[in-house]
């Protein structure tokens, strides 16, 4: 189970990743500046680490969003029913119930309360920030 959430933590993060740079726009600058101050908020005080180390990262995150946003929303679809999966069958063990779904309807399933969990948690997220 813990293999499967780090594994659908990734995709979800460039996901995550994509649409900062959307929101943040097409200036390069304006988004790096945004980004180095939010570190620079959340992390203790990086002294060793100097900013030149950082930028190029951003500005490649920034100039690729678009192929972050599809790589990030397939893989976090395929991952997450994959969670899904192995919840269903883990619950179904401990609890003797359920039913038994063919292998598409249940890939079908899980890919649904993937998207679902998606989107409540992105409501979720725009409503707290909000």
């Amino acid at each position: 189970m813990a293999f499967n959430i780090l594994l659908a933590g990734v995709p979800f993060l460039l996901l995550m990743a994509s649409g900062i740079g959307f929101l943040l726009g097409d200036s390069v600058d304006t988004p790096t500046e945004i980004l180095r101050g939010v570190l620079d908020r959340v992390l203790p005080t990086r002294q060793a680490l100097e900013s030149s180390i950082l930028e190029p990262i951003f500005v490649d995150v920034i100039r690729t969003r678009a192929a972050f946003g599809i790589g990030g929303a397939i893989g976090f679809v395929l991952f997450s029913a994959r969670l899904f999966a192995s919840l269903r069958a883990v619950m179904k063990m401990v609890f003797s119930k359920g039913r038994d779904r063919t292998f598409l309807g249940g890939f079908l399933w899980d890919v649904y309360l993937s998207i679902t969990s998606g989107v409540l948690m992105t409501a979720w997220v725009a409503l707290t920030a909000w």
